[in-house]
């Protein structure tokens, strides 16, 4: 839940915001980028398991057993944490489609 316009957030919480974004975007940078694709489709942009299949050529159970596999891999990468408060920052989104 992101913080409300104008509150005041304290500076503790702000660094240990910008901690774990920077974990997550070193866990992300050890996956495949298989398994970044899939993440980014389904849990940044939102796509159903239909338009993630569709856009990497598989069928919509296929995607969704590759997202649960690359949750675990990033679940593993990324580490334990309480929650994941992260700062208003966009990802890096690499173009896996301009690869193929």
């Amino acid at each position: 839940m992101p913080d409300a316009p104008g509150s005041r957030i304290p500076p503790s919480k702000v660094l240990r915001r910008e901690e774990r974004f920077e974990r997550l975007q070193a866990a992300l940078g050890k996956l495949t980028p298989e398994h970044r694709e899939v993440i980014l489709l389904a849990r940044i942009e939102r796509l159903s398991f239909k338009e993630v299949g569709e856009r990497m050529g598989r069928s919509p159970q296929a995607a969704q057993q590759l997202l649960l596999r690359a949750l675990q891999k990033l679940k593993a990468a990324f580490g334990h944490t309480e929650s994941l408060h992260l700062p208003d920052r966009a990802l890096p989104r690499e173009d896996a489609h301009e690869h193929r």
